[in-house]
């Protein structure tokens, strides 16, 4: 599958979880603090299919909150690309 026809698949899907995202944390001053990423679910010569990465976020009060912003992510030499913002309800 090529990179094309695999955004126009997760387009639709991904567009929801943005909204999602945005709704939750959107307004706000988020800093990184960690991310972490299991085994890749796909991975060739050229890149690594990633799952969805638990991500640690602190806000301005210096709470921190562990979640999943994203449904995966595409590694390719290097550079690391959000595949899809969608995160099924079984990756929550």
């Amino acid at each position: 599958m090529n990179g094309d026809k695999f955004a126009s698949m997760y387009k639709k899907s991904s567009d929801v979880g943005v909204d999602e995202d945005l709704e939750k944390f959107g307004g706000r001053k988020w800093q990184l603090v960690k991310v972490a990423v299991d085994e890749p679910k796909k991975q060739t010569k050229g890149y690594r299919l990633l799952p969805a990465p638990m991500v640690t976020v602190r806000d301005d009060s210096g709470a921190e909150k562990t979640v999943r912003l994203v449904g995966g992510i595409l590694e390719q030499g290097g550079t690391f690309k959000v595949a899809t913002y969608y995160v099924s309800p079984t990756q929550k």
